[in-house]
């Protein structure tokens, strides 16, 4: 695989390919779900940072 050091390393480029171009993709492309554990995660760093003090996420098991 060539690696690419532009942006997020290639990756914007790679996941629109696989999205929109039907390219194969050499990793399993994240899902709804997957977006919604990362917003949560970003949320929870940015309440986290001002107050110094950890934030608990409701937990989960996935599917």
């Amino acid at each position: 695989m060539t690696v690419v050091h532009e942006g997020h390393g290639g990756a914007d480029e790679r996941m629109l390919a696989a999205m929109f171009d039907g390219a194969a993709s050499p990793v399993a492309l994240a899902d709804e779900r997957d977006g919604a554990h990362a917003l949560a995660i970003g949320l929870a760093a940015s309440e986290s940072f001002p107050a110094g003090e950890p934030v608990t996420l409701p937990g989960g098991k996935r599917d």
